[in-house]
């Protein structure tokens, strides 16, 4: 029993260890997660503490996986752990059966579950939590008692400052689609399949042929067939990241695919951004500009917001628009720089900081990896 207990100490330790780091080496993505249970929840008025619970509930989760690890006060630590499976099985739950949160992020993005995984991965847990909080008098600690306080707190203290210093310079380990080396377009543009469909006239059949690999040079076969419609499809590996000039063309490619290389300045949301990193942020993109390397912004924000206009920087580099989500998964920053060229990204960077202009210039010469 003592082995069966341990084993479950231990292995609950380690995926609620797991579950803080993938958590908290990106914090702002968890707070998108808290954002969407807020609005799920009707709690729109806790939106701006998102970030603050956001790193709250990785530290107690890291703390609570060191207790567990280490069995380090399991009487209190048991029973903590108890309130808090309870609490998220029955919030899991209510995903699973609402969908309400199409996914909850308990892995963050590093390791995507459905809700109903996410519901029966909390079942498991709670079996063996009914196992620890059952032999929490018979645990034997790691520490002696006058240190193991000490150990956990400075370790705890540790794992903060990591998750604000993720949240701070971008994460570091990136789960997301868009990691640096990505090919976002591909280097050439993809030739489009037509494809065309023929109905005949006698029988009423529907044919569809790719253009032009069908008998168009012949008299009677064109006799017997009716043109009907066309339909044509862009073959692309591309990983779709959509951008709109002011008139709303695709610029998608004239953005991305510079073969000098370009300078993405992304504010997914110009009225949920810090004015003073926004000013600092387009004051380098004008110094940039001035240094002959093309640079643009993206935000999914429509027309100049107020934060916008409020900021007393003159820009001297285009506006584009692009979706929200996607530029919340292109840079976890908000603003945040991204060096593309030839539709590959280089490097990204946090507002709080900026590259150097030599910096830009030393990466842009190197050629990007091929995708």
């Amino acid at each position: 029993m003592r082995k069966i207990a341990n084993i479950c100490r231990v292995v609950t330790g380690l995926v609620f260890l797991f579950s803080a780091f993938v958590k908290g080496v990106d914090p702002l993505g968890t707070s998108y997660r808290f954002e969407d249970y807020f609005h799920v929840w009707h709690l729109n008025f806790l939106l701006p503490a998102a970030l603050f619970f956001a790193i709250l509930l990785c530290v107690v989760e890291f703390s609570i996986g060191l207790a567990l690890l280490f069995s380090v006060r399991m009487k209190i630590t048991s029973w903590v752990l108890l309130g808090i499976m309870t609490f998220f099985t029955g919030v899991t739950l209510v995903d699973a059966l609402t969908n309400g949160v199409a996914e909850c992020g308990c892995f963050g993005d590093a390791l995507k579950l459905t809700n109903w995984q996410t519901f029966y991965k909390n079942l498991a847990l709670m079996g063996l939590t009914g196992v620890i909080v059952f032999r929490r008098r018979r645990s034997v600690p790691c520490f002696l008692p006058k240190n193991e306080v000490r150990v956990t707190a400075i370790l705890i203290t540790v794992f903060a400052a990591f998750c604000v210093y993720s949240y701070a310079m971008l994460p570091v380990i990136d789960f997301l689609p868009y990691k640096t080396g990505t090919r976002l377009i591909s280097e050439v543009a993809p030739t489009p399949k037509i494809f065309l469909k023929y109905k005949n006239k006698k029988t009423g059949e529907v044919k569809e042929y790719l253009s032009p690999n069908f008998p168009w040079k012949d008299a009677v076969w064109m006799a017997q067939w009716d043109f009907v419609s066309q339909r044509v499809e862009n073959p692309t590996t591309d990983i779709p990241l959509y951008i709109q000039n002011v008139m709303g063309s695709d610029v998608t490619r004239e953005v991305l695919g510079n073969e000098k290389g370009t300078l993405l300045i992304v504010s997914y949301n110009l009225d949920k951004t810090n004015v003073k990193a926004l000013a600092k942020t387009i004051i380098f993109g004008n110094k940039v500009v001035a240094a002959k390397i093309n640079t643009a912004m993206l935000t999914a924000s429509l027309g100049r917001t107020n934060n916008f206009v409020s900021t007393p920087v003159p820009m001297s580099f285009d506006f584009y628009n692009a979706d929200d989500v996607q530029l919340k998964m292109l840079v976890r920053a908000n603003p945040g720089l991204v060096l593309i060229k030839n539709g590959v990204i280089l490097r990204k960077w946090s507002a709080y900081k900026l590259p150097t202009i030599e910096m830009l210039n030393k990466i842009l010469q190197q050629q990007p990896v091929k995708h």
